[in-house]
């Protein structure tokens, strides 16, 4: 807690390098956890009065087409913008220029600042617009307003790489070489993932934040006010998740990874405590350990996945509950619009329906269908009043997922949706 260092544990972890056990100071990627890094850069930038939150994507990129032009930098940051996940995969070196004209053809999934949409290209596009409006490097403002003063000595793109400390998968390749082939990232990367660090930088990275919102500084104040609605009971400040987690209590967290690597770093604001957790080929994902960590941190129930070689349930309960877990997992299977629409109408609280437009519910479903559709169920049970169901895609690590269900007229009704 605080500075000091109560627990560090490698299971069954693959080597780095010359098979030596993985420990706090090997480098390991980093995936989305460079979002917060991107967002406490641009924080300070704003408090300083040198980046405006206000600042339009015309303002710097006086071509930008009509429906690009109004973006804010807030937007971008709180995945508020509309923009897609993606416009270029992570494999391809894609150059500035090339990514600008990609982000700007790209069609928008709903009016900016209306809905809430993860994007890694708006990230990207963040990161051009500090870039242009300030005269320096996205490298070069991070290792001034970030990386100096939160004493992060090991996180970087190729400038940090480092073969000989680099965690490999199961298979021996090193996870940067699985991942996208090399360590210097295209546009498609910069300032939303990539990144390699280590867990000691990670725990510097979570304390500098959560002691600067304890401190209330402006810069981290920006950064870890909920700005944005995720749906689920998080939300999204600059960067960085805010949630209240139940018994636990206020926690600014943010994940990232691919099937060969992922990273969960947490800071539990009411306790001075920062989780991290990274995980290489592992068969549990990085979501299962941190929240089992986290509970098992405060003496509460552990709730462990099922054995690799569990095999999915033929069928759910022919309960309210079951019939309505069955019809969102089909509904975030389809890639159809009109069916998310028909769930979204039949089969949601009312008081959700009520709290968001249409196109937001839609933009949720979309996300879903992305990250949760085809998935399996392996386990099904109440959890003091709560629907919990462990479920995964084929090959992939299990993740649970927590309903809340509402009741009107008899009928269950899907009030939010958790995941651990």
């Amino acid at each position: 807690m605080g500075d000091e260092r109560v627990f560090e544990r490698n299971i069954n972890a693959t080597p780095q390098g010359d098979d030596q056990p993985l420990s706090s100071e090997s480098q390991v990627l980093i995936g989305s956890v460079v979002k917060p890094i991107t967002g406490a850069t641009l924080s300070a930038l704003v408090a300083q009065g040198r980046l405006p939150a206000t600042l339009r994507v015309r303002d710097v990129f006086p071509d930008a087409p009509p429906d690009k032009a109004t973006i804010t930098l807030h937007q971008l940051l709180t995945h508020s913008a509309g923009l897609p996940i993606a416009v270029a995969s992570d494999r391809e070196l894609v150059s500035r220029a090339a990514f600008l004209e990609l982000a700007m053809e790209a069609p928008l999934g709903f009016e900016p600042g209306s809905a809430y949409a993860y994007s890694n290209t708006g990230f990207s596009l963040a990161v051009a617009m500090a870039e242009a409006h300030t005269g320096k490097s996205y490298l070069d403002l991070v290792r001034q307003y970030l990386f100096q003063p939160a004493r992060m000595t090991q996180t970087g793109y190729d400038e940090r790489f480092d073969r000989d400390r680099m965690a490999t998968t199961a298979d021996g390749r090193l996870a940067t070489d699985a991942s996208w082939g090399r360590t210097s990232p295209g546009w498609a990367l910069l300032g939303n993932g990539g990144m390699v660090s280590t867990l000691t930088d990670l725990t510097h990275l979570a304390q500098f934040i959560g002691h600067g919102a304890a401190k209330d500084v402006p810069w981290a104040r920006l950064m870890t006010t909920p700005h944005q609605d995720e749906g689920g009971g998080s939300a999204y400040g600059y960067g960085l998740v805010v949630e209240d987690i139940p018994a636990i209590g206020l926690a600014y967290w943010h994940n990232g990874g691919n099937p060969f690597f992922q990273t969960d770093v947490r800071y539990l604001a009411e306790h001075d405590l920062t989780l991290v957790t990274h995980a290489t080929s592992s068969p549990v994902s990085v979501d299962t350990a941190a929240h089992a960590l986290m509970r098992a941190a405060f003496d509460l129930p552990l709730r462990l996945p099922p054995p690799a070689d569990t095999p999915p349930l033929a069928s759910l309960p022919e309960t309210p509950e079951g019939q309505l877990v069955e019809a969102f997992l089909t509904a975030i299977t389809s890639a159809r619009e009109a069916d998310w629409r028909r769930f979204i109408t039949e089969h949601l609280d009312p008081q959700l329906l009520a709290q968001v437009s249409m196109e937001e519910h839609l933009a949720f479903f979309a996300m879903a269908h992305a990250d949760l559709g085809g998935m399996e169920v392996l386990r099904f049970e109440r959890d003091d009043a709560r629907t919990v169901v462990t479920a995964r895609r084929p090959g992939q690590p299990a993740v649970t997922l927590i309903f809340a269900i509402a009741y009107d007229a008899g009928q269950a009704k899907f009030a939010g949706l958790q995941l651990e």
